[in-house]
């Protein structure tokens, strides 16, 4: 700020001083290089300062991988940080050459091994792992979800993570007792590098456009026709991949699906999620400390998801004041159908979001409905804004800063493919050989009609096969995202974004193949693709 400070006002007196230069006035030279000198220095503490906070985020993230452990592989570490080895090598020896990580950190570079001097590699002996009987209860399920997940290794994403924190677009990745992992971005940063990485890759890309129309010939997409500024365009490809979210080209084409939950047809709720600044969260924090009645999860729940946890961790989710919802209900102030205050961290210093808004009873695949969906959820962001104020501790203040552009939907169609996987399923052996992705989230069921959620752990990840991406009748054409063949229950884990990305993955690499093989999506060789995702760390 200082840094700041003297930069503006070296360049106002610089500003001030050109007018009388100008007019001859020769002695005005001495305040304009003082008000150079200024800029400068100013410029070089801003400078400063923003490098400082960035080496001070990235050994948060370091530190947090490493825990106590005073020898650790430098794989280990990167698969925690979603680096590269030699990333995370460079990175390491950059904070350790600083300071960040204690006067007696180094790096063998030989092995491979991050240590503290005085430790060996060979004093670093990998415990055995824990009896079965001691991994009982919801812990033991998170701690065995979580060892998977550290083993699972995202280039393309770390390198999206990358670049999108060198715009201060991202906080890195932070681990959660409930959702087993945070990772806050800004939407508006990942526009930029989403378009940037795009046409590195050679893809064309066309805005301003809505589906129009699908041609389909014996069973096959042949042309799909977009709309955009009075202009139709007709597109031709070998195969399409749908990922409208909510299945619009594969309905238009005429593949069968379901909508909604099996046997009610309910869908779960949407959502309107918006920002908020001038707020005080350790205000907030301190309150949550004082009455832990108000959390939504307990302790006991999620071992360690509590203020302390919230200070400690730049990037996380806050899901609690069940109990302060309950008595704005009963005084009227809170016509939400939540029981629930949730906020998301971003990377944006004094920005929140908000995901407590919760729209029901809608079909989001319908305009209409659609329509109505966000007329309520605007109507929920001022009711929220007015709870926030008046009853959450540091809140008093808060200001609306943005709202989302668009509905966050959470189910609509389900397409009937070529593999169904099913609660039943979902572990057997025949899954584990055809899965292309894994979702490790829990079964998690937002009610359609009323105010809960119904959040059932499982026990360790499972495998998403590629025939749920293959619907059963139309050719040319792959699903992506929530679209895809699942049940209920598995739906509800796989529907959250870490599997829909993985998912993209693997129907971006199928239709590759289609292309090069000249074959149809159901003949795509298993065994091909699973290596192609191997080898490109997207498939554990």
């Amino acid at each position: 700020m200082i840094g700041l400070c003297l930069l503006a006002c070296g360049l106002i007196v610089g500003i001030d001083a050109i007018p009388t230069l100008l007019q001859g006035y020769t002695y005005i030279l001495e305040d304009l290089f003082a008000g150079a000198g200024m800029a400068v220095a100013g410029g070089i503490m801003w400078g400063r300062g923003q490098y400082l906070a960035r080496m001070t985020r990235r050994s948060q993230r370091y530190i947090l991988a490493i825990g106590d452990a005073e020898t650790m592989p430098l794989s280990e570490i990167a698969k925690r940080v979603n680096r590269s080895e030699k990333q995370a090598g460079r990175e390491l020896q950059k904070l350790i050459d600083k300071g960040y990580l204690g006067e007696d950190a180094y790096i063998d570079h030989e092995r491979g091994y991050f240590l503290h001097f005085g430790a060996t590699v060979e004093e670093e002996t990998p415990a055995p792992p824990p009896p079965k009987e001691a991994e009982e209860g919801y812990s033991g399920m998170l701690r065995s979800i979580r060892r998977s997940n550290d083993r699972i290794a995202d280039p393309e994403l770390s390198r999206k993570m990358d670049r999108l924190e060198e715009m201060h677009g991202a906080m890195g990745h932070f681990r959660c007792p409930v959702h087993n992992s945070i990772s806050p971005i800004s939407p508006e940063c990942f526009k930029i590098v989403a378009v940037e990485m795009c046409r590195e890759a050679g893809a064309e890309i066309l805005f301003n456009n809505e589906l129009l129309d699908v041609t389909v010939d014996n069973g096959k997409i042949k042309t799909v026709t977009v709309y955009g500024k009075c202009v139709r365009t007709v597109l031709t490809a070998k195969v399409f991949i749908d990922a409208t979210g909510d299945g619009d080209l594969a309905y238009l084409a005429g593949a069968p699906y379901v909508s909604g939950q099996d046997e009610t047809g309910i869908m779960q709720p949407a959502t309107l999620m918006f920002t908020v600044t001038n707020y005080d969260l350790e205000k907030l924090l301190s309150y949550a400390e004082q009455h832990p009645e108000d959390f939504g999860i307990k302790e006991d729940y999620a071992k360690g998801y509590n203020p302390d946890f919230f200070r400690a961790t730049p990037g996380h989710c806050f899901i609690g004041l069940t109990e302060m919802i309950r008595r704005a209900k009963a005084a009227g102030d809170f016509d939400v159908p939540r029981n629930q205050f949730i906020y998301i961290t971003t990377p944006t210093e004094g920005e929140l979001a908000i995901n407590t808004s919760r729209i029901t009873n809608i079909d989001a695949s319908d305009v209409y409905q659609l329509s109505d969906g966000l007329t309520m959820g605007y109507e929920q962001v001022h009711e929220l804004l007015r709870f926030m104020n008046k009853y959450i501790p540091g809140f008093e203040h808060a200001q609306l800063s943005m709202i989302a552009p668009s509905l966050g939907v959470r189910e609509t169609r389900h397409f009937k493919g070529c593999f169904r996987l099913t609660r039943d399923n979902m572990y057997s052996e025949e899954v584990r050989q055809q899965a292309v992705a894994q979702s490790a989230y829990n079964i998690d069921v937002h009610s359609g009609v009323k105010d809960h959620i119904d959040l059932t752990p499982i026990d360790r990840p499972f495998g998403i096969p590629y025939g749920c991406m293959v619907p059963v009748q139309t050719d040319g054409l792959l699903l992506s995202g929530r679209t895809i063949c699942l049940d209920t229950a598995t739906y509800a884990s796989a529907r959250v974004m870490g599997p829909c990305i993985a998912v993209g993955e693997a129907v971006g690499e199928a239709a590759a193949l289609c292309v090069e093989q000249q074959i149809e999506p159901r003949a795509v060789d298993l065994v091909a693709l699973q290596e192609r995702l191997r080898k490109n760390g997207n498939l554990f």
